[in-house]
């Protein structure tokens, strides 16, 4: 009975975001889609877990429905301010053969940097544990000491910058129709240095970004040199294995870290998957266990962060370097759900930042937000909103385990990502200057 309620909702919310976007590429799908399918999952009884109270069920459907209504503002506001047409469907700036030669150039700049990282963060990595060699046996002793920030020789969130290169890497692909070594070496650069940090968190991020940049990174109307090249066969394909990759970089790290895989509370179908790929109990907890958490965070409250504690942790940790006493702790709190975890949805951290009012104003923002950007993408294409629009992507994305602004590597990520974006913007713009190239309506 529950599961069918929740999966009703997911999918009137999926079917709600079709309509107010005229498109299945928006942030109410996405939500609607996360969290119904890790909900009822999570009421599936492949792993008991205790049950929700009436308290949780309140805050999730609270922080669902302000999404929506958040995500719902902006449109109807844009909508009404264009007296009743779509106004997405406004001009757009062409100059054929300008921009991605520029973008082809910076982004091989940005690759360049991206491997000698790559490679700098491999050697400090042999140094340290003897030779890369002995690395699955040391795997989990270099998560620990990743989470501690205690891996000396590194340079911090400096590798954060390729997962911004992602998004650029999915925009370039989208733009060419399939991918070239140009557009995949930022997602080797992200796996590889994902594998060797052991987070699983930097790759799905990465993936996230790439999609975002791929699917809304090609101009509409946009004149291609050669026919036939952005077929749908390649770009299925480029989507295909730009997918592949993450999702073998994910399912390393979780065999390689020693992950338990037995859980005395997961039912006998679940623990038959143990010693499996890909779809494991480790995963399926991943997956769900974070309304387990907020249910037990829920009963106790005593994660009192004062203001933006959690969400504007990087800047905290800022201050606490200056000698301030912000310092935010990289890992919350675990709780029993019965099973120990300590991601908790992006509602725990929003209640513990902000109290009862961030359960509502913290998802209607980042609806509006989201609404705001896609409307802005569908205007102008540019790929400094492109870059906001990811990177809130990734926001909404994560909220079923956790608030993702509380990552350092999200937010270095955003500012350069809208740094590059922002050269590429500039050098299009100048490029139909100086060429004399008009607006061509639609």
């Amino acid at each position: 009975m529950i599961i069918g309620l929740i999966a009703t909702a997911g999918l009137l919310t999926a079917l709600l975001g079709r309509w107010m976007f005229g498109s299945w590429l928006n942030h109410v799908v996405l939500y609607g889609l996360s969290w119904g399918a890790s909900l009822a999952l999570f009421h599936a009884g492949l792993i008991r877990y205790y049950p929700l109270e009436s308290e949780t069920w309140l805050i999730i459907a609270a922080g669902w429905l302000s999404f929506l209504f958040g995500s719902a503002t902006i449109v109807a506001a844009r909508y009404g301010r264009a007296g009743g047409r779509q106004s997405d469907q406004q001009d757009l700036l062409q100059v054929p053969g300008i921009e991605p030669r520029v973008f082809r150039a910076l982004l091989w700049i940005i690759n360049g940097v991206l491997v000698i990282e790559a490679v700098r963060h491999a050697l400090v990595i042999s140094t340290l544990i003897g030779g890369l060699n002995n690395f699955n046996r040391v795997a989990n002793v270099l998560y620990s000491l990743r989470v501690k920030q205690e891996i000396p020789g590194m340079i911090p969130y400096l590798s954060s910058t390729s997962l911004a290169a992602c998004l650029l890497a999915g925009a370039y692909a989208s733009r060419s129709g399939r991918l070239q070594v140009v557009s995949i070496l930022p997602l080797v650069v992200t796996i590889a240095d994902s594998v060797l940090n052991m987070s699983r968190g930097t790759m799905i991020i990465g993936g996230i970004l790439f999609a975002v940049g791929y699917a809304f990174g090609k101009p509409r109307g946009e004149v291609r040199a050669t026919p036939g090249r952005g077929s749908t066969f390649r770009r299925v394909a480029a989507v295909a294995l730009a997918l592949t990759l993450f999702i073998v970089g994910i399912e390393f790290v979780r065999s390689s870290r020693g992950i338990n895989e037995s859980y005395r509370v997961a039912t006998t179908t679940l623990s038959r998957l143990e010693g499996r790929s890909f779809v494991t109990p480790s995963v399926f907890f991943y997956a769900t266990g974070s309304h387990g958490v907020l249910n037990q965070y829920l009963k106790s409250r005593d994660e009192r962060m004062g203001f933006g504690g959690y969400s504007l942790a990087p800047f905290w940790r800022i201050m606490a370097k200056l000698g301030f006493p912000t310092f935010v702790e990289q890992a919350q709190p675990f709780y029993y759900t019965p099973l120990p975890a300590n991601n908790g949805t992006y509602l725990r951290e929003l209640d513990a930042d902000y109290g009862t009012a961030g359960i509502v104003a913290g998802p209607y923002l980042l609806g509006a937000l989201a609404s705001m950007f896609w409307l802005r993408v569908k205007r102008s294409q540019k790929l400094t909103d492109i870059m906001v629009l990811g990177h809130v992507y990734v926001v909404v994305g994560m909220s079923v385990f956790l608030l993702a602004t509380q990552w350092g590597y999200w937010l270095v990520s955003l500012l350069f990502g809208l740094a590059a974006a922002f050269a590429i913007d500039r050098s299009y713009s100048g490029a139909q200057r100086s060429r004399g190239f008009h607006r061509i309506p639609l």
